[in-house]
């Protein structure tokens, strides 16, 4: 139902303290930078000029990371660790580029990545009235159906009128809904990246730590018909680190955030989502781990995959940590008594928002009941190459359907992208991949139990290694022209019929459809409807003062660069080169402290003094990962690489006294591209850049 603004100050004034957002906090979308709040608390009103060109400057990548322009000619600062997977893709086992690191002296040189893409914001058009006139009165089942097939007619027609990448976003947890249009890049190239002993100094020991000691840096170049990017909007690097209290700024993509769930979702994460996953990461690092025991080459091939799934057991152990304070469920508890108590006056708007609240633990009662073969059974198990297989299959299948009957990935507007992911030509190695499916194979048995009938489907009573070797070993889908026929042929092809892979992804299909649809009218669709009602009474109490949820898409936050205080110590805000090779030293140079070589041999001509990492207070999370960071005249200061462990809660809650978030400044990546890696002329191009500044705030 539509609910007027007319709601009684008190209840605005309940919310304050649990919904409003405190003077640093907020992943802002760009159509709504509260201006104002930036104002009162940094003295700083940036203008509509300074935030469009932060936005196009900023960019989302393919592989899970941020970054941003920072020259006229297409340069793309970002993290080590983003450029990790295609570092991997265009290694061999006589050139691994993952351990001794890439510097392309000239633009000839530079190296095209394999199936890398570039997405930058062009614009955003927010269509919440057509959608809420169109599921107005409907059950929540019927407004899930209808909502996703209004979505995806609206995002195919935009991609057929502006050959733009239109993706929908739900925004307030279906407080709104909008279409964002980006421009796609696809030819990107390689230009520099630090080793990984560097890039992840200190390992997984330091990981979600500070102080760091961490030198996070890639830098790729954006090339469009064969030449350098012309950019007009790009953030020019600062010579000179932040200062501790300044102001710093941060456009990224933030991953999901958790804020806005109703504390009977919470339970769910708190009990059953996290310890799941959480045994599941361990089982597959056993038998990565085990698969990189059988050699360097295994090792090699097998680093890339270990290091994503360990940041992920860090960061899932920190926010179950978060998730088990009674403190956080009780805070959520009072939101809700509050939304409550503040609507005494309005007893329609009050009973529609306790239907909400009992919809949604109705659904995660059904979720909780069923949960192990809804939290497995919505995906095909294994790698890259099983899911290959089940997007193979349900191609052709999907695509013969009206648009917005179509599972979401196979609709229109997601196609390109789609194919894009089948038709990389990046090596999958069998070997590998059979080890990624033997291991989820076993893990499922173990989870669902051998009479489940999608474990009967996948194994027909065979052991989980034999049919992962059968199935990978005697499969062609790791031979790109294949998959190619495959894919233009709409999967008539008669080898096709006889793929051990895709025959094992069709006897998937059919249950894993079962279980998808069962999760989205039963679980999915109640939430929706009691997400959109709770969203509504949240506007009627604050308007837009208030911050969406992070979804992957582009998002503003600012901070101040500051230390914190834990028990007995007080941690400063910045690390030092000097602090880099005292830390080595102090662990004997050894594992994860070893230094690359030419650290050890230019440490004479480095300044050590120079700042090497800083925290601040901006509010960010996973997917922010190479992220500028940057002052009010966007002049980049740092890239974003990490949080420390504090900030893993920042999932569910911000909280500026301890959490912090975690850059390397810039004006270390200028020292170390001159001094130690023969780089100047990429330096030079950076200091170049400088030149043109970003345009001020009024």
């Amino acid at each position: 139902m539509r609910i007027g603004t007319g709601i009684l100050l008190g209840w605005a004034a309940a919310l304050a303290g649990g919904l409003a957002a405190r003077a640093d906090e907020g992943m802002w979308t760009f159509d709504n930078v509260p201006v104002e709040r930036l104002e009162r608390s940094a003295g700083f009103r940036p203008g509509e000029a300074w935030i469009e060109r932060v936005r196009l400057a900023s960019v989302r990548l393919s592989d899970g990371g941020s970054g941003a322009f920072v020259g006229p000619r297409g340069l793309l600062l970002t993290n080590q660790h983003i450029a990790l997977g295609q570092l991997q893709k265009v290694s061999t086992p006589e050139k691994d580029y993952v351990r001794t690191g890439f510097y392309a002296s000239t633009e000839a040189e530079e190296m095209k990545c394999p199936d890398l893409e570039v997405h930058r914001l062009e614009r955003m058009e927010n269509v919440t009235d057509v959608l809420k006139a169109a599921v107005e009165g409907l059950p929540p089942k019927a407004a899930e159906a209808r909502r996703r097939e209004i979505l995806a007619e609206l995002a195919a027609a935009r991609t057929r009128e502006t050959g733009l990448l239109c993706e929908t976003e739900t925004l307030y947890r279906g407080g709104e809904y909008w279409i964002y249009l980006y421009r796609r890049f696809t030819d990107i190239r390689l230009v520099f990246s630090t080793e990984k002993a560097i890039g992840f100094f200190g390992g997984d020991a330091d990981n979600f730590t500070f102080p760091r000691h961490d030198l996070d840096v890639a830098l790729f170049r954006v090339y469009e018909n064969g030449r350098p990017l012309q950019v007009t909007h790009y953030l020019p690097v600062r010579e000179s680190p932040p200062s501790e209290g300044e102001t710093v700024f941060v456009a990224g993509n933030p991953g999901a955030t958790l804020r806005l769930i109703t504390a009977s979702q919470f339970e769910t994460l708190r009990d059953l989502a996290y310890p799941t996953r959480l045994a599941q990461i361990e089982a597959l690092i056993a038998g990565l781990e085990a698969y990189g025991a059988q050699g360097k080459e295994q090792a090699r091939r097998a680093y890339g995959a270990l290091y994503g799934i360990r940041n992920a057991r860090r960061t899932v152990v920190g926010e179950l940590e978060a998730l088990r304070d009674p403190a956080v469920l009780e805070k959520k508890r009072r939101e809700e008594r509050a939304l409550l108590e503040g609507l005494s006056g309005r007893p329609s708007l009050r009973r529609d928002v306790r239907r909400a609240l009992r919809e949604a633990e109705r659904a995660e009662r059904i979720r909780r009941r069923e949960f192990k073969v809804l939290f497995y059974g919505s995906d095909m198990p294994g790698g890259t190459l099983s899911k290959l297989a089940l997007a193979l299959v349900r191609y052709p299948v999907e695509t013969a359907k009206p648009d917005g009957s179509r599972l979401e990935p196979f609709q229109e507007a997601n196609l390109e992208t789609l194919r894009s992911e089948i038709l990389s030509p990046a090596p999958l190695q069998a070997d590998l991949q059979e080890a990624f499916l033997a291991t989820a194979l076993e893990w499922l048995q173990a989870e669902l139990g051998p009479q489940d009938p999608l474990v009967r489907a996948l194994l027909g009573g065979e052991p989980p290694r034999d049919v992962a070797r059968k199935s990978v070993g005697g499969s062609r889908l790791g031979d790109l022209a294949f998959r190619r026929r495959l894919l233009d042929g709409g999967g008539e092809d008669e080898e096709a019929s006889s793929d051990p892979l895709l025959v094992l992804a069709r006897r998937a299909d059919l249950i894993l459809r079962e279980r998808t649809l069962f999760l989205r009218e039963e679980v999915a669709a109640p939430l929706e409807w009691a997400a959109e009602v709770l969203a509504g009474a949240r506007f009627a109490a604050q308007g837009k003062s208030m911050y969406p949820d992070a979804t992957f898409s582009p998002r503003l936050t600012w901070g101040r660069v500051a230390g914190y205080e834990i028990p007995s110590q007080t941690v400063p805000p910045f690390t030092t080169f000097f602090g880099l090779f005292d830390r080595s030293s102090a662990f004997g140079g050894r594992g994860a402290y070893a230094l690359p070589q030419r650290f050890q041999q230019g440490r004479e001509r480095l300044d050590l003094s120079k700042v090497l990492n800083f925290a601040s207070t901006c509010d960010t999370i996973s997917g922010n990962s190479g992220s500028p960071c940057f002052d009010r005249e966007g002049r980049v200061v740092g890239v974003v690489f990490d949080r420390n462990r504090e900030g893993l809660s920042r999932r569910f809650y911000y909280d500026e006294t301890r959490a912090r978030c975690v850059a390397v400044s810039s004006c270390a990546v200028l020292e170390i591209l001159e001094v130690l890696y023969d780089a100047g002329p990429l330096a030079a191009e950076l200091r170049a850049a400088s030149g043109e500044k970003a345009e001020p705030g009024i």
